[in-house]
Order: structure tokens, then sequence, then C-alpha cells
């Protein structure tokens, strides 16, 4: 989460000068001095051995873009009000505690024991920021338990929707825990195709539901609608396989900056299977209005809006976990610098003019920027993408579809080779591949430098329509603390503080004999 900012421009010139200083290591001192200042609003004590372990692995760009972060949360704070102090400490805590030189999917071995009360206290932060939306999630909880305890319901499953729908399944399924429901929660991932050529939702909800037909307790299906069209497309296909059980819960926000991203038509759409399922169900809850994400004012100017249609949206801290398809986010990091270097005026080739000035012994190379120039480009066009993600798809079938792969260095490394290696192949398609001096190699390389030194500073947005399946990969401690105390504050929240005022988010009570209207569904 961070504030509405322009994305630095793909075509940026480099200064070539200061490049190896950005991907040096931060000199330790410095990296201390600045991640104590970006936590300094945290109530308790800063333990050295926690800036130990948040200072491990820190480059200079990333002390950069931390000293970007605390300037704008300190205007933020100074005139943002109380509430833009909550989100200022989250995230610059996001800044300085999101860990970018490890993954941390396995506890890591210099984690002190109890730095876990620093990602609690910046749970606890961005639970104030996000309170209005916080209690709505917890009073939708609430009356779900409520139905099925009246329904007499001692049992349901539940289905996850990583990123965005994480945070709302894990409340509902705690809060029914706590009501005596037996609760089984059930993670679906899809590609984003709803079918035809390749890996579709259509195929990925069949293989999902296979292990769910057996039972008769009833499914919920909550998750975030925002256009709609993902909750629909999810639900059609679910629908297929669990007509009878399946009890979509549509958690609807406010997108402040597309207000018209629910259609007409959309809506009508989404009333319709709701109608339908409250005639299956009477009374259950199946629609919740949210109230919009908090807008935050600079003195006396415009409003603006520094988080996504809800708070917890798409954070990877948030949910947990974090979700990818690492082979082909490679792929689409890849793509998107051979894309680039098809232009002899795009900011990446100048990057790479610029990286090959010299020699590995230090000569300095006359006229290599206009014969870069002129190769280059063409070497980019020769690429077949889509012969290159048909072979991705068959090598590496399994991660395609979604199955978790067994992930460690190696093997992440062996998967951007094989991809670099495979871009050489078809340029040097009729040519003896052991010439270390060929077109091929020459462009493996090129893109190999510029992965390497720009990956992370452009994040390549991931194709629409793609038909790939991402995994998730939970977070160990002390990651994982932030998303568990997350949890536990909105379960907490069933009951509104003394003075505040819920009839603005709060559901209207269904009523049993009017079972085919939407009376549980809005404001």
């Amino acid at each position: 989460m961070t504030l509405n900012s322009s994305n630095q421009n793909r075509n940026e010139k480099f200064n070539p000068a200061t490049l190896a200083a950005m991907y040096a290591p931060a000199e330790a001192e410095t990296a201390r001095a600045m991640v104590t200042t970006a936590l300094e609003n945290f109530p308790g004590r800063i333990l050295p051995q926690w800036i130990d372990f948040l200072t491990s692995g820190l480059r200079n760009h990333e002390l950069g873009w931390m000293h970007h972060v605390h300037c704008e949360m300190r205007t933020l704070r100074l005139k943002g009000g109380a509430n833009a102090h909550h989100l200022a400490n989250f995230i610059e805590f996001q800044a300085a505690g999101n860990p970018s030189a490890w993954m941390p999917f396995t506890e890591h071995a210099a984690a002190p024991s109890d730095i876990g009360e620093l990602y609690q206290w910046a749970a606890a932060e961005l639970y104030e920021y996000g309170l209005p939306q916080a209690r709505a999630l917890s009073l939708a909880a609430q009356r779900l338990l409520h139905w099925c305890q009246a329904s007499r319901i001692y049992h349901v499953a539940i289905i996850e929707s990583p990123l965005g729908a994480t945070l709302p399944a894990l409340v509902i399924a705690e809060t029914l825990r706590q009501g005596g429901i037996l609760v089984d929660v059930h993670e679906f991932l899809a590609p984003r195709r709803a079918e035809g050529r390749g890996y579709s939702i259509k195929e990925a909800a069949k293989s999902f539901c296979r292990p769910l037909r057996n039972g008769s307790h009833p499914i919920l299906f909550p998750d975030e609608v925002i256009s709609g069209t993902r909750f629909l497309k999810l639900h059609k296909y679910l629908k297929r396989h669990l007509d009878g059980r399946l009890i979509p819960v549509a958690l609807q926000g406010h997108d402040w900056r597309n207000p018209s991203a629910l259609t007409p038509a959309t809506k009508a759409r989404l009333e319709e299977v709701l109608f339908e399922t409250r005639i299956r169900f009477p009374g259950a809850p199946t629609h919740f209005q949210f109230p919009p994400a908090v807008p935050l004012h600079i003195d006396n100017g415009a409003p603006f809006v520094a988080s996504n249609v809800f708070f917890w949206s798409d954070l990877d801290l948030c949910a947990g976990k974090r979700k990818v398809n690492l082979l082909f986010a490679l792929l689409n990091e890849v793509k998107a610098i051979t894309d680039d270097l098809k232009s002899a005026d795009n900011g990446r080739l100048i990057l790479l003019c610029q990286l090959w000035r010299f020699s590995a012994s230090g000569e300095h190379f006359v006229g290599h920027e206009d014969i870069l120039r002129q190769v280059i480009p063409e070497l980019a066009r020769r690429i077949d993408w889509s012969q290159l993600e048909s072979e991705a798809r068959r090598e590496f079938q399994e991660e395609y579809l979604g199955n978790l792969p067994e992930l460690d260095d190696a093997k992440i490394a062996h998967r951007l080779e094989w991809i670099l290696d495979n871009l050489r192949k078809q340029i040097d398609a009729d040519l003896d591949t052991s010439n270390a001096a060929s077109d091929g190699w020459m462009f493996r390389h090129a893109v190999s430098d510029l992965f390497g030194l720009t990956t992370g500073r452009h994040k390549g947005l991931l194709p629409p329509d793609r038909d790939f399946c991402e995994y998730t990969l939970p977070f160990a401690a002390p990651f994982i603390e932030l998303h568990e105390e997350l949890v536990r504050l909105v379960v907490q929240g069933n009951s509104p503080r003394k003075g505040t005022d819920t009839s603005s988010f709060e559901q209207r009570q269904p009523n049993p004999d009017k079972a085919g209207q939407s009376t549980d569904s809005l404001l």
C-alpha cells in the first residue's frame, strides 16, 4: 500500500555512474539509522537485534526508497489528521519491515523471537486506519454466524479466493468456529481465462470441486465485488459442480478511482445470482455493502485515497501468503524487457549501451552504441513468445496448472536459466550453439544483465486473460504474525466500540418471509 503516485517512466534514463552504487550493500550504520527512523513511531523499544534483522541484506536503492517514503509520511502525519497517522505508520513499516533480501516462506534463522511485537503493532495500525471496513467485515461474519445458528447448520465449508478474499474468508471462519460451527476452509486458485484454449477457470473449478462433492453441508463463497465480473465468473463455474450447496457472499466495495466499475448490466446479473441463492437458502446473508476506503486530506486540499478498495486488498502481509507463479512471472518480466528492446530509443536499450561501454578489462568501446541500437531491436523482434510460452507449459506442466513446485535458490535459478537459454536457441536456431560469440548469446547476456539490474524497479503487469494458474506460498514467522494479528483484531471487533454509529454499514436484518427480496443486501 502506497500513496497515489505515478509509476516510474519505463523510458527513464539511468546514470551508469550510480548503478553499481545503487545495488551495492548498504553501509551498516546508515542502514541502521534509516530503519530506526522509519520505525520511530513504534510505541515500545526498538531492540538492537530487531534492527540487525531488518537491515540484513539491504541495498542502497532500498534505503533510497525508505527515505522517500519517510518524507512522504512525515507530510501525511503533520497535515493529514489522526487517521492518516495510522496509515503512515503502517506504510513506513512496510518499507522497513517487508523483506526483499530473502523469501519469507521459511523461518529465518536470524529472526529474533520477540520481533513479532513489531508486526503485531503494524497490524494494529492498519486496522485502525481501516476501522470502518474492519467493523463491517466483523458484522458480516456475525450475520453469517447468526444465520447458521438459526438455520441449525453446524458444519460449513468456506471457499477462499486469494489474496483479496483471504482475510474475509478467515475472519468468517474464525467467527463461525467461535460460535460452535465446524468449518473447513478450501483455497481456490484459478487462471483469469474463463474457458477456451489453455487452462481455464472452467477446468480449475472442475478439479477443485471434485473432493467437495461428498457431503451435504453448505459451502460459503465470500469474495470481493468491485467490477463484479471475476466474482460472477468464479461463481458460474463453481455452481456447475456445487449447485444446491453453494452460497455466494458478495462483499461489495466502492472504487473511488472508478466509481462506475460495477456496470448496470453486471449489477443486474449479480442481483439475479443472489436472488436465486436466497430462494434456495431463505434468510441467508449474501450481500454486504462496505463503506468506502477512508479519503484523506492534506491541509485543505482535495481528498485522495491511499489504499485499494478494501484496506486489506492484495497485500500479501495481510493475507499471510504470497500469490505467484514463479515461472510465468519470470517469463512476464523477461518478455517486458525484450518488448522494450524492440525500440532503439527505449530506456532499457539506453541502459544496456551504458552498461556495455567498457570491456571486462576496462577498455572503452568506440561506436558500440550505434551498433547495439541497430542489432538488439532486430534480435528482440525475432523472439516468438507464443512458441516459448507453449514450451513452458509443456516443460513445467504442473506449475502451469498451479501446483506448488519445490522451490529453493537452485530451482529458482534454473527457471530463469531455462527462459534465457530458450531465447538464445530461438535466435541461434540455425547456428552452432556452442559459439559463445553468436547473436543468441549476445542477446541472452543483454537480457540477463538488464533483468539483474532493473527487476524490482519496474513490475510488469500480468496478462489480463492469462491461462496459467498461480499458487500461494505461506509466510513463516515473523512475517505471518501481522496476518494473524489482523484476523484476531477484526474477529474480536464484532461488537462495535461504545459510541460508534454502525448504521451506515450494518447489513439489514433478513426477513425469512421475503427471501426473494434483497432486503439484506445494502446499507
